[in-house]
């Protein structure tokens, strides 16, 4: 796995206008568990697509942690290339932001995780997600969660193709989108998620029954 888009510039609206991003969970921010779960797992360029501050705690975080066979995840032998741009307009929908990862996005080869930063415990399913992605060929993975829905920031999409959907398109055309309109095209496969995985914060009870701190 090379490259991720990671979204984590929503208004959380539900949350009284909270910062996804920066809340806490044991300790740290969930930013700095995704960073840190997918630079553990090999990724060599990471695009987060959210407010301008974010850089500060990109900056700030530490990525490599573990020592060769201490069991758990790997150690990670280089810093991942971590970049923080923004969807034109801001808020304008994940399909903007998606749009504007993927023009930040330096990979051209193999498949890029499409993710949201409000997904907690970010290491199984990321493992869950690799496991599939590794026998999808030129095929997007995009999972169906236990209720049938499909999850879109869940995904695995080759880079090439998600490039050729976005020829054409600009800031403008894809303002309000969906991912659905930008994923449909590409040949996929559609595996259920495991119950336990992509659990997210959207409300606040979400928050509670997760261990997620609200301001």
């Amino acid at each position: 796995m090379r490259a991720a888009i990671l979204l984590a510039g929503g208004r959380g609206a539900r949350l009284g206008g909270v910062d996804k991003a920066s809340l806490t969970q044991h300790g740290r921010t969930l930013l700095k568990h995704w960073i840190e779960a997918l630079s553990v797992r090999g990724a060599e360029e990471i695009v987060v697509v959210g407010p301008e501050h974010l850089k500060d705690q990109v900056s700030m975080l530490p990525y490599a942690s573990k020592e060769p066979g201490g069991g758990g995840d790997p150690y990670v032998r280089e810093r991942p290339n971590v970049t923080v741009v923004r969807e034109e307009p801001a808020y304008g929908g994940p399909a903007a932001a998606v749009y504007a990862g993927m023009q930040a996005l330096q990979a051209q080869t193999g498949h890029v995780l499409l993710l949201a930063v409000d997904v907690v415990d970010p290491g199984p399913l990321l493992n869950w997600l690799l496991d599939q992605a590794a026998g999808s060929g030129a095929e997007a993975v995009v999972p169906l969660d236990w209720e049938g829905r499909d999850q879109f920031l869940s995904s695995a999409v080759p880079v090439q193709a998600l490039r050729e959907q976005m020829l054409g398109l600009d800031a403008q055309t894809v303002e309000g989108g969906r991912v659905r309109t930008l994923l449909a095209p590409i040949p996929h496969r559609r595996p259920v998620m495991p119950a336990h995985l992509g659990k997210d914060v959207d409300r606040p009870e979400d928050a509670r029954r997760l261990g997620v701190n609200l301001p």
